[in-house]
């Protein structure tokens, strides 16, 4: 593994090799900032520069440590990730067991807590003693997508090292190097956002099959009966928990390109939209929609979105999101059309 395989954040990655080339590693690192952007690779190639056991800012690759490293079973590198919804106390408990051995194989050791965003609260708690009072030779390296759930204690005794949305040229052109079409890899890179990960994601054969139900989704909502409404609610409960966090990106990022259309030109929307290959589906949408309802119905999928964060019933809060969209009618002399009704 090597620096290059990162796209993006030439900043933190010279941050970072200066503190393995000065020696004056923090005991705890927090890598933070949006999911699929790197975050999780750049803390391995960390750990491994970290490991090597010639110290260098670039890892040898051929050292016993390095070796291990690459071979996935190097005895001095540990990473937690959630299980299930969260990360538990008994796995901080883990944690602080397997710390508390000295260093096997050379002299130091790197401890990942990937989503720590995840830490239950006992959790948190556990880890902030460790935190304050760090085994030696042991650093601590949390990821996580935000701070919000995080303790101030725990925030507080990191050195924090923030990582934004990556560049969409510098998606694109990684998108091309690894063999994609040139059009293919701008409507990705586009709809990704800057999140690496999503846009090699988005490539996939069923990659953008969840944009597809939504946009689909959408189309039929302004075409079915009002008795059948409900059903149209159903079929998002069938969907899992990352296909639903998948429909409202994709919904939110169409609901915000059918607001462009309105409100900009050609030129302009043709610069700025993410969903450039979906304008057959925008303008039909366009035709039962003015600007006020888009901007409700945007703000209808972004509550129910929340809802279900905080653990809302997903049928009950799907069922309020479609009968709340259904209202957002132009007037019903515009549904009486071939298409259907509006929102």
């Amino acid at each position: 593994m090597t620096w290059d395989e990162i796209i993006g954040h030439s900043k933190q990655i010279e941050r970072l090799k200066r503190l393995i080339t000065s020696r004056l590693i923090p005991h705890a690192l927090l890598f933070i900032g949006p999911d699929g952007i790197g975050k999780r690779l750049t803390a391995h190639i960390f750990a491994q520069n970290v490991l090597c056991d010639r110290k260098g800012s670039q890892a040898c690759q051929v050292c016993p440590s390095c070796k291990a490293f690459i071979a996935n079973n190097h005895p001095d590198f540990y990473e937690l990730v959630p299980e299930g919804a969260s990360l538990k106390i008994d796995q901080i408990r883990l944690l602080q067991k397997e710390a508390a051995f000295t260093p096997r194989l050379n002299q130091g050791r790197v401890f990942i807590i990937d989503e720590a965003e995840k830490l239950t609260t006992q959790a948190q708690n556990s880890l902030l003693k460790i935190l304050e009072e760090p085994p030696p030779q042991v650093i601590f390296i949390l990821i996580a997508s935000n701070r919000q759930n995080l303790l101030e204690t725990i925030f507080s005794r990191c050195q924090e090292i923030r990582f934004d949305l990556v560049a969409l040229d510098a998606v694109r052109i990684a998108l091309i190097q690894a063999g994609w079409p040139q059009q293919r890899a701008e409507i990705a890179a586009k709809i990704s956002q800057g999140r690496v990960a999503a846009a090699f994601r988005f490539l996939e054969t069923e990659g953008l099959a969840i944009r597809q139900f939504a946009c689909e989704w959408l189309i039929n909502l302004l075409e079915l009966p009002a008795s059948r409404v409900l059903d149209h609610a159903g079929k998002l409960t069938e969907l899992s928990p990352e296909e639903r966090s998948d429909f409202f990106y994709h919904i939110k990022w169409l609901l915000r390109d059918l607001l462009l259309s309105r409100l900009c030109n050609k030129q302009n929307y043709l610069f700025l939209a993410v969903n450039i290959d979906q304008q057959t589906v925008l303008e039909r949408l366009g035709r039962y929609v003015q600007e006020q309802q888009v901007r409700m119905a945007l703000s209808f999928f972004i509550t129910a979105e929340q809802s279900l964060r905080k653990n809302g019933n997903p049928r009950i809060t799907f069922e309020f999101l479609v009968l709340s969209l259904r209202d957002l009618t132009i007037g019903r002399e515009t549904s009486a059309d071939s298409c259907g009704h509006p929102f």
